[in-house]
């Protein structure tokens, strides 16, 4: 087996404050807010400057994801249980299995093509993204992507 590096990443600036809940099979959180942590692992060989990639690189991917999330609610727009309308300034989100319905201003909601806005979730989704980004500086990376509800609960993602 060759060897490999993984590089591991926390940037306080790749941090984000968002609002969700998590639909349940029969209930629903209330709204609620978290400061999710991000951090990253990127495992691989070394380039030809012998890193696996540049953190002055990285960050500004990382931080370019999560700056779409920050102050904003995570809308999941795979969950089949959501009925979601728009109008030019307005998302109204009705939840009719247990009776409830939400009003947001369009530019305080980000559309996430997932089900649940999970940390399981949210990691997965963080992960492609920054999957999608990096692949152009060097291939064959393997990421992990840490998001934290608070600093001692959250989930790792390995790609």
């Amino acid at each position: 087996m060759e060897p490999f590096w993984e590089l591991n990443l926390e940037d306080i600036k790749g941090s984000f404050s968002s609002a969700h809940f998590v639909l349940g099979s029969s209930s629903c959180e209330p709204l609620h807010g978290h400061d999710y942590t991000v951090k990253i692992a990127v495992r691989g060989v070394l380039n030809a400057n012998q890193i696996v990639i540049d953190f002055l690189e990285l960050k500004p991917l990382l931080r370019n994801i999560t700056k779409k999330l920050d102050g904003k609610f995570l809308l999941p727009t795979k969950n089949p249980d959501l009925i979601v309308s728009e109008n030019t300034d307005q998302v109204i989100l009705t939840i009719p299995k247990v009776a409830k319905k939400y009003v947001f201003p369009i530019q305080d909601v980000v559309f996430l093509p997932i089900q649940n806005s999970t940390v399981e979730e949210i990691a997965a989704y963080i992960c492609s993204e920054l999957k999608q980004l990096v692949e152009g500086i060097n291939t064959g990376l393997r990421i992990s992507v840490w998001v934290g509800e608070t600093p001692f609960q959250g989930v790792w993602y390995h790609s």
